[in-house]
Formats: C-alpha cells, sequence, structure tokens
C-alpha cells in the first residue's frame, strides 16, 4: 500500500516517478550504482539516481524498504535532505534534488501498529503524534546487528519532512 500510494500521488501531480528497491543497496559498495562510479574505473557509469533526478528534476522518488540500504547508502541522503544535492561521480557534477519529492517507505517501528497497546499508541487516537513516529525510527534496532536502522543523523533530517504511518 506504501509505494502504491507514493505512485499514485506521482500520478495525480503529473511527475515522473523512479523506484528503487532498497534491498538491492545493502552491501557497501552498492551505493555506487545510485551515484555513479569515478572515470578512473573499469565499467564506470553515471548514477542510475542522479542521472534520472539531472532530467527529471521534479521527480518523485520513493526510496522503498530503506531501512534494508546499507548504512552507507543511507548516509548518501544526508547530502540531498541537507543541501538539496549529490554529486555523481562519474559526470563530477552536483545534481539538484530541490525540486524533487523523496519518499521513504519502512516496515521498520511496525510495532506502532501491530502491537499499538504495548507502543503506547492506543486505536482510539486515530491522528498518531509525530514525535512518536519519529522516536520510533529513532529507537527501532536491526534484529541481526542491535545497530538502529537509522542513524540520528538522518532522523534528524526526517523529522523536518511529514512521516505518515499507515
Amino acid at each position: 500500500g506504501k509505494t502504491y500510494l507514493a505512485e499514485l500521488g506521482a500520478a495525480i501531480l503529473d511527475r515522473p516517478v523512479k523506484r528503487f528497491d532498497m534491498s538491492a543497496y545493502s552491501g557497501h559498495q552498492q551505493n555506487e550504482e545510485l551515484i555513479g562510479m569515478a572515470r578512473s574505473f573499469q565499467g564506470a557509469h553515471p548514477g542510475t539516481l542522479t542521472e534520472f533526478v539531472e532530467k527529471n528534476p521534479n521527480a518523485v522518488l520513493i526510496f522503498d524498504e530503506i531501512e534494508k540500504a546499507h548504512i552507507k547508502t543511507i548516509h548518501l541522503f544526508l547530502q540531498v535532505l541537507d543541501a538539496g544535492l549529490l554529486e555523481d561521480k562519474f559526470t563530477e557534477r552536483n545534481v539538484n534534488f530541490r525540486d524533487t519529492i523523496i519518499i521513504f517507505t519502512t516496515n521498520a517501528c511496525r510495532k506502532l501498529y501491530e502491537q499499538p497497546n504495548t507502543s503506547g499508541v492506543h486505536s482510539a487516537n486515530a491522528a498518531f503524534h509525530r514525535r512518536t513516529i519519529l522516536d520510533a525510527l529513532e529507537n527501532e534496532k536491526d534484529s541481526q546487528t542491535g545497530q538502529p536502522f537509522f542513524p540520528p543523523t538522518i532522523c534528524s533530517r526526517m523529522a523536518t519532512g511529514y512521516p505518515v504511518l499507515f
């Protein structure tokens, strides 16, 4: 439902849309696919993300199941969320993301809706408090590594956006 809703919203806004399945970026060097590789490497190419945004600056980008990406890939979004720019390593140009809508979907924090009484959110409270969602994102840990899915720096940037729980 989350991805479908994002795609539907992009269609209604009449904007180009691109979906990235973040489980494909779980390795520590797979972020190069998004931002390109320096020309000095054999097989170098522009990034799929940066190239798409350069051609479609008003696009809707869906990063599906962002928690599955490697932490190095997640850290890339600091530049986008802070400065609205991301350098393509192949073209060595900064790509402007300022007119781009970015949507992160995640299954992290499922306890907010799967176990509402345990998490302190009751069914009578239909309007989930923004801070509750953000706190859950900050504190949710990967059961395999014991590390938070999202570093505090990313959580602070997400706090400037519009978290939606459904």
